[in-house]
C-alpha cells in the first residue's frame, strides 16, 4: 500500500512512495485527510493511527493515571513540516533510502523535495497558492517504487576500539539564533523557527473551522 507524503509548504505539496519502512515515517504526525473528496480519500486508502495518551499524575491522590492507547481508522498521510529542524534531518534519512532503493529505471530527480528552501522537482503542488482550491488530481501523484532493503546480519562479534580520552575531539559548539525554535504553538507545545512555521502548522494541525467548499487547507 502506497504512502502519501504531504509537505507543508504554502501551497502545500503531494508525493507518495512504495514504500518506506514505517522507522524512517515515525517522526512525522498523520493527518486524517477525510475531508479532502472521495476520489482522493480512495487514492489514500484508509490507515490505523495509533495515538498514546502521556500518564499524568492525579492531582489529590498523587498516582499516576495511565490511559489506553486510542485508536484511529481513515485516509491518514504523513505530514513533513519543513519549519522542524528535526523534520529536516529524517526527510534527509528518506532521501538517502530512497537513492539507495529506487529502481535503476526509475529516473529520480534530486532533490526529491527540498523541504530547507521549499523547491520541489518531484512533490505536486495542490493548487495555485496556499488559498486556492485543490486542483491536484491523484493521478498526477508521483509514486516512487523502491526496493525492500536488506538488514545485513552477521554472527561474528566484533569488539569496537575505545579511544583514550586525550584521542577524543570535542566539537566547537556555536551559538545560533537559528538552532532553537523562537515561536511556541499553545496547542501542543511544538516550537517554530518563525512566525510563518507556526502559521502553517497551526493552519493545518489546529484548524479554527471547516470551510464548506473543499480548498488545499
Amino acid at each position: 500500500m502506497k504512502q502519501v507524503i504531504r509537505i507543508m509548504d504554502m501551497p502545500d505539496k503531494v508525493i507518495a512512495f512504495d514504500e518506506l519502512p514505517e522507522e524512517l515515517l515515525a517522526p512525522f504526525e498523520m493527518l486524517n485527510c477525510s475531508k479532502l473528496p472521495r476520489h482522493w480519500r480512495d487514492y489514500i486508502g484508509e490507515r490505523e493511527r495509533l495515538i498514546k495518551i502521556k500518564p499524568e499524575r492525579d492531582p489529590i491522590t498523587g498516582q499516576m493515571r495511565t490511559y489506553a492507547t486510542v485508536s484511529e481508522k481513515g485516509p491518514f498521510v504523513w505530514v513533513v513540516d519543513r519549519e522542524l529542524i528535526p523534520q529536516q534531518e529524517a526527510w534527509s534519512e528518506i532521501e538517502s533510502y530512497v537513492k539507495r532503493n529506487a529502481p535503476k529505471n526509475f529516473r529520480l530527480t534530486d532533490p526529491i523535495v527540498d523541504i530547507k528552501t521549499g523547491k520541489s522537482s518531484m512533490a505536486k503542488k495542490m493548487g495555485a497558492d496556499a488559498h486556492s482550491e485543490l486542483t491536484l488530481e491523484p493521478e498526477d501523484v508521483i509514486v516512487i517504487p523502491l526496493y525492500k532493503e536488506e538488514k545485513e546480519t552477521s554472527s561474528v562479534s566484533v569488539v569496537p576500539d575505545v579511544p583514550k580520552k586525550d584521542d577524543i575531539a570535542v566539537p566547537e559548539v556555536i551559538a545560533s539564533e537559528n538552532n532553537t525554535g523562537s515561536m511556541k504553538c499553545q496547542a501542543c507545545g511544538k516550537t517554530y523557527l518563525n512566525e510563518r512555521g507556526l502559521y502553517l502548522h497551526k493552519r493545518r494541525m489546529h484548524p479554527l473551522k471547516v470551510k464548506e467548499k473543499v480548498t488545499i487547507g
